[in-house]
């Protein structure tokens, strides 16, 4: 073989070697984070978690460096945030990434206002789900998401090169937290809507009008309007919202399709618009159409939309805006009778007969009172949830198809003869209540057992195990105001059933498994943060012990699931040995635990339901 065959032998045999090494070559940090980063914009959220995962894996490796960590870690986080709600998760990613990254550039710097951002929705959907930090803290996570918005829009400010799409979103996130009521602004919304506005320009500069982003930016100022119309009572935005959505919506479709979660969510505040403009029809199939999509998505694993909440809100608000009009439903059509917009009775007709003329036994003089008629929900499930964590209180809760209705006038309530179902609502706000009449009808109108002074909170009627029975689930109001505000009073969720005596606990409804040492553990340790938190701040009140609602929430969800016995024990061990509770119901009197336990009890004989909870208690003392 001549020295030139050989030659070319050896470079052939080489590139081919060369050739090999490159395609077995493991990929790299940057082959991952290009991967995940591509992922992540095409809506594969499974696909980024993996790729993420594994540039930091690699990114832990010792001399990869803190800024391709806190890169790594900030990535992850925002796949678990947006992809799963796996905030929990995401909460520990971010506040390194957070750390390792104001190592490096500084606390000041634009750079951190992105991971700023992640964090906060992460204590966002915490205070939102009513979920603890890990260490039995409840409460403040909503104050924590305002400090980390504000101090990333403060270095918005402060950097004229800030990206313009990350500062609209901190001003977002504490728009969203202003109108849940974490903090009140009353210039918040004036402020938001240029600088979302501004963020749809950059992103279609940027990006084009045809990105999948410039939908979203759409979207938020939508979002907007439909809080000014929540908050304020603004509809004139009502009319651009639609636009906006619609906009949003037919560029989604376009991009990355029907099916795409962003999508869903574009639908349900499009559904939200309508609700606002009172249009139920367009709303109901919008958040139909978003549910469509949300069981796919979930299904994968991944997060929905809101629309199962929204959906819920519009079936109230559909029962509360008949009191403009009349109903009519099988022959028969239902007249309120409104004097000064406020609800005085109502007029029953059978085509043109009149079988009754009823006066409501409260008269109610506030602006928003109505009168309706009320629909009893004709398919669902209960599911029995006990929630140590929720001031509200455990209960039953609805799922399946929640959403057909019954006929307004029906024959659940027993014989063969319909019934009618009125509900009145006082207006106001604390002190108002709901109250519902039920009617027999026939040749005459039968006033049967109905329900009164629920104050606020609605109640949901329907015949929940597909017995023919006529059942209710709300709550019990007892323990309002009692030594607390109305915001911070337990109310423990109660499932009833009619019976011509009126109604009755459902006691298997009610019973649920008792509750996990490590709810106990949780809820111990928030009274006793509670009790610390008073120290500090009142060292002068000595022996008093602050315990607020927490330690009586806790034990009325043990009591309310049929374990009396569970809630005195948690009473011994949470309370101070040695020290008193000071009794704002009984004029701020000093009281010993005894002395706590018979005030206690004294108020839980108030219930409308006390016979029933001792049945459910089985004996155990109350």
């Amino acid at each position: 073989m001549s020295f030139s065959r050989c030659f070319q032998t050896v470079i052939l045999v080489g590139l081919t070697l060369c050739l090999l090494t490159s395609c077995a070559r493991e990929p790299s940090w940057n082959d991952r984070m290009a991967a995940g980063r591509a992922a992540y914009q095409e809506g594969n959220y499974k696909k980024a978690e993996e790729s993420f995962s594994l540039a930091l894996r690699d990114a832990e490796k010792p001399g990869s460096g803190d800024a391709r960590l806190s890169e790594s870690l900030y990535e992850l986080a925002r796949t678990y945030l947006k992809a799963r709600d796996r905030y929990m998760e995401a909460e520990p990613l971010c506040e390194r990434a957070l750390t390792l990254k104001e190592k490096s550039v500084g606390k000041n710097s634009a750079e951190l206002i992105p991971i700023l951002n992640t964090l906060a929705a992460t204590y966002y959907r915490q205070d939102r789900d009513g979920e603890d930090d890990g260490h039995g803290n409840f409460a403040g996570m909503g104050f924590r998401a305002k400090e980390l918005y504000t101090r990333a829009l403060t270095i918005g400010k402060k950097n004229p090169n800030a990206n313009p799409l990350e500062v609209a979103e901190s001003l977002n996130g504490l728009v969203r937290l202003c109108s849940l009521g974490i903090f009140d602004d009353e210039m918040m919304f004036e402020k938001a809507m240029p600088i979302l506005e501004r963020a749809q320009q950059v992103r279609e500069k940027s990006g084009g009008q045809e990105h999948p982003e410039v939908a979203q930016c759409l979207v938020d100022e939508a979002a907007l309007y439909v809080l000014l119309s929540q908050r304020r009572h603004q509809k004139a935005g009502l009319v651009d919202a639609e636009a906006l959505c619609k906009r949003a919506l037919a560029l989604q479709e376009r991009t990355v399709g029907s099916d795409d979660p962003g999508t869903a969510s574009t639908l349900d505040v499009l559904g939200q618009v309508y609700q606002e403009k009172k249009e139920f029809v367009p709303a109901e199939t919008c958040f139909r159409r978003a549910l469509s999509i949300d069981a796919k998505t979930e299904a994968a694993g991944y997060r929905g939309s809101e629309s199962r909440l929204h959906m819920t809100w519009l079936s109230e608000e559909q029962v509360r805006d008949l009191v403009v009009k009349p109903f009519e439903t099988g022959g028969y059509r239902f007249v309120p009778k409104v004097y000064k917009d406020s609800p005085k009775g109502f007029t029953l007709f059978r085509g043109r007969e009149e079988l009754v003329e009823q006066e409501l036994s409260h008269e109610y003089p506030y602006e928003y009172a109505n009168i309706s008629v009320v629909f009893p929900l004709a398919k669902a499930r209960l599911e029995k949830k006990l929630n140590v964590q929720s001031k509200w209180g455990g209960t039953a809760k609805l799922t399946g198809d929640i959403w057909a209705r019954l006929p307004a006038i029906n024959n659940l309530t027993g014989g063969t003869t319909p019934s009618l179902i009125v509900g009145t609502f006082s207006g106001g706000m604390n002190s108002c209540c709901t109250d519902y009449e039920i009617f027999r009808l026939g040749n005459k109108v039968t006033d049967l057992p109905g329900l009164q002074d629920m104050r606020v909170y609605e109640f949901t009627f329907g015949d929940f195990h597909g017995e023919g029975k006529l059942m209710a689930i709300g709550h019990d109001t007892t323990f309002a105001y009692w030594n607390a505000s109305m915001a911070d009073s337990p109310l423990p969720g109660v499932v009833l059933e009619y019976s011509p005596k009126g109604w009755r606990l459902s006691l298997d409804d009610m019973r649920a498994e008792t509750i996990s040492q490590e709810q106990v553990n949780r809820a111990l340790a928030e009274c006793k943060q509670a009790d610390q938190r008073t120290e500090e701040e009142y060292p002068q009140t000595g022996k008093l012990f602050n315990m607020y609602p927490d330690l009586w929430t806790v034990m009325l969800n043990m009591i309310y699931a049929g374990h009396a016995a569970d809630a005195w024990a948690f009473l011994d061990k949470a309370w101070p040995e040695g020290k008193e509770f000071c009794n704002q119901q009984d004029g701020g009197d000093y009281l010993t635990k005894a002395q706590f336990i018979e005030s206690f009890k004294d108020q839980l004989r108030k219930s409308p339901y006390w016979k029933d909870l001792q049945l459910l208690n089985n004996g155990q003392p109350l």
